[in-house]
């Protein structure tokens, strides 16, 4: 047996009841970056890069755990290409 209310649409009783103070979305949209590309300076010095390069090679280098002898052979290599 069906009940029906005369006065009722379908459709309204179907829709979900919304709350009257709604959450705020907790993460805020990211602003688009205007200049995609990170580096300000378009052509870099390539001699200022290669120095760049190596510098963070030899810090990485430097960071591992290795023996004394094969640390000396690449503070020798990095001093040689650091000199004139």
């Amino acid at each position: 047996m069906e009940i029906r209310i005369p006065d009722a649409d379908p459709q309204v009783a179907r829709r979900p009841k919304l709350s009257p103070n709604p959450v705020p979305n907790p993460k805020p949209k990211p602003k688009p970056n205007p200049n995609p590309n990170p580096n300000p300076n378009p052509n870099p010095n390539p001699i200022n890069l290669c120095n760049q390069v190596a510098r963070r090679l030899f810090e990485r280098v430097t960071a591992l755990r290795l023996s004394s002898k094969k640390m000396k052979f690449f503070f020798k290599r990095y001093l040689a290409y650091r000199s004139p």
